[in-house]
């Protein structure tokens, strides 16, 4: 390791110094605790975290933003709600509950095969 040579807090013997030998084991105990591969992990999740947060934030912005775009551009809301209905009513009539049957149901049989046709026809 390294070897460091440093003067001992309150030493007033005239420059007695201690001989400190400092090893960077991966293992040893740094900041708050940690030890280099806690830092170095925790790093990473802060990284992920922050990447996450942006991505959050880009998708409110984006969402918000063409809510704001269409509420300014549309004048009958009536076509909007006509199209949401439509759409919504379907996925949740005929596509999700063949999707959750396929997730539920763990074997393959005549009764899955009929929930991915509902799927596809759906």
């Amino acid at each position: 390791g390294n070897v460091a040579l440093m003067k001992l807090p309150g030493d007033h013997s005239g420059g007695l110094e201690m001989k400190l030998e400092e090893t960077l084991n991966p293992d040893e105990t740094l900041k708050e605790g940690n030890s280099y591969r806690e830092n170095s992990q925790n790093d990473e999740k802060q990284q992920k975290v922050d990447a996450d947060d942006k991505l959050f934030y880009i998708i409110t912005f984006s969402f918000l933003s063409l809510s704001f775009i269409l509420a300014m551009v549309v004048e009958d809301l009536g076509v909007i709600l006509a199209l949401v209905g439509a759409t919504g009513s379907t996925l949740v009539s005929y596509v999700l509950p063949g999707l959750i049957y396929i997730k539920i149901y763990p074997h393959m049989d005549l009764s899955k095969l009929l929930a991915y046709l509902q799927l596809v026809v759906g």
